[in-house]
């Protein structure tokens, strides 16, 4: 049995993606229960679970593709550190493929600014802001459909990551089989 106590696998890469997907689909399911409603209670009670689910996904996506990259697991709650450490590896990683970090690393900035996802203002982060703790604002007065765009956008470019990740890697381990 895994880590995390799962019925349905023991493979553990398997079941943190399933907690990972699952928690990101949760999010999205509450935030599009959001985007419906005209109730403005709905709205504030299922803003935090939000928050939480959707952080939760981001947090354990990063945490993988750490390890990934570097073989260490990780500890911690703090997604901008977690980002930093992220492409820190991400940088080790290309220089060791051969890739022009500057050109890469240049790209992914531009969608990291444009999605505006992994700033202290972004609805997904702000319970990580406190470095004591948790912190909520006291409302939130955004749009929920931009907060959903925003998550799919910030998602993606983690899958982005990942996909080039292991085809860089695939790349690798297919040149040394070949000497």
């Amino acid at each position: 049995m895994s880590i995390y106590q799962t019925w349905w696998s023991t493979d553990e890469t398997q079941v943190k993606f399933g907690l990972r997907k699952g928690f990101y689909e949760g999010a999205i399911i509450l935030v599009e229960k959001a985007i419906q409603s005209q109730s403005y209670a709905i709205k504030d009670t299922i803003y935090f679970p939000i928050n939480f689910l959707y952080a939760h996904s981001i947090e354990l996506y990063l945490k993988e593709l750490i390890e990934k990259l570097s073989g260490e697991m990780q500890t911690g709650h703090d997604l901008r550190e977690l980002w930093e450490k992220l492409i820190k590896y991400f940088k080790l990683f290309l220089e060791s493929t051969g890739d022009n970090i500057e050109e890469v690393i240049s790209q992914l900035k531009v969608v990291e600014t444009e999605s505006r996802n992994l700033g202290k203002n972004s609805i997904a982060f702000r319970y990580l802001i406190d470095k004591n703790g948790f912190y909520f604002e006291q409302s939130f007065e955004g749009d929920y459909k931009d907060l959903k765009n925003n998550m799919e956008q910030c998602y993606t470019l983690l899958e982005g990551l990942e996909s080039f990740i292991e085809y860089r890697m695939d790349l690798l381990q297919s040149t040394f089989q070949d000497y």
